[in-house]
């Protein structure tokens, strides 16, 4: 199975091709080959035995990484979408030939705007662009107070690399409104459950990083500014295509707390340098965050700080960070509190 590769990220595109050595290659075939014996393939009935009866080893094993050739698979399964879309059969269909759709026309000028330059998102006739519209315009109809926001395209389009067109419906679907993930108080307007994300992550910076919060705070830099893309396109923004996808495999099998996790690890392993760095050189360095590739720090000629990540490192350190479930639903049963009048 071989993704389309919809992937609009310039700086991934624009990087050096490696290809994969021979040993490379067969670790994957090995590690699609163990997937496939330990889910049965590619039935509902199979997977959902899977969950059921060797949730351990799922989890190791989502937390690895999930093969590249199976993930079209592997999502709708992990977040329930497949059943969704076996259970309606003709929703999307009727959908789409609803003759006016909420959003229509914001809808169309953001793809327009969004992936530009892009092949197959060049123009109004590209394959990838009709695509995207149909999911994003179905969405519209299926979920009026929700509609549609900018932030649903980018994870749409993510969903498209590895799915076809209404199996890619019924995955946002599932990611907006179940309640593991609960997307849709995202996007819906007023965007109610961003101001919380933010105020819940400044928590967990204050509780796991707290030099770091302090410096920040005093620097005038709240999470808003910075960290708000990240939360409300799941990273798929302007981070590099491997990251992204890991964190989404993570994200589909355990909700958010993979997403918290990413961001306090993004920020653990640049500590010292953001520790040293006044305002202007912090903005730098979370503007050009996404583009790292490597772990190392260096100054360009310019001056410029570039801090660069590597996916595996940052996941690791992730995984390490001990916030709970547990701890999430206290801040948001105390931010909800807060937010009720007495």
């Amino acid at each position: 199975m071989e993704t389309v590769g919809w992937w609009m990220n310039e700086a991934v595109k624009s990087r050096p091709h490696h290809h994969p050595s021979s040993d490379t290659v067969w670790l994957e075939n090995r590690r699609t080959q163990k997937w496939i014996a330990m889910t049965g393939g590619v039935d509902i009935e199979d997977w959902e035995r899977t969950k059921q009866k060797q949730a351990a080893k799922l989890k190791s094993r989502v937390r690895k990484g999930i093969p590249d050739a199976i993930r079209g698979i592997a999502w709708p399964h992990l977040a329930g979408s497949s059943l969704m879309m076996k259970n309606n059969p003709c929703m999307y269909r009727d959908l789409l030939a609803t003759p006016h759709a909420p959003c229509e026309d914001t809808i169309s000028r953001d793809i327009g705007r969004t992936f530009p330059k892009h092949h197959l998102f060049k123009d109004a006739t590209s394959l990838g662009q009709g695509a995207l519209m149909n999911v994003l315009r179905a969405y519209s109809v299926y979920d009026p107070n929700v509609g549609y926001c900018q932030g649903m395209g980018f994870i749409s389009a993510l969903f498209l690399s590895y799915m076809p067109e209404e199996q890619t419906f019924w995955h946002v679907v599932a990611c907006l409104n179940q309640k593991k993930y609960g997307m849709a108080d995202m996007y819906r307007p007023g965007m109610p459950r961003v101001m919380e994300i933010m105020w819940t992550f400044d928590q967990s910076m204050k509780q796991y990083l707290p030099k770091l919060a302090d410096h920040l705070d005093a620097e005038g830099l709240h999470p808003t500014m910075y960290a708000t893309q990240w939360f409300v396109t799941l990273y798929s923004y302007s981070f590099p295509f491997e990251f992204v996808t890991r964190v989404w495999d993570i994200y589909l099998h355990e909700g958010w707390k993979i997403v918290y996790r990413v961001a306090l690890a993004l920020l653990t392993v640049s500590e010292k340098t953001l520790l040293d760095a006044s305002f202007e050189k912090i903005m730098e360095f979370f503007r050009d965050l996404p583009t790292s590739v490597r772990m190392d720090t260096k100054i360009d000629s310019k001056g410029h700080m570039q801090v660069q990540v590597h996916t595996a490192e940052v996941l690791a350190v992730a995984l390490e960070i001990p916030l709970t479930t547990k701890q999430l639903t206290a801040w948001h049963d105390e931010y909800q509190s807060s937010q009720t009048p007495h």
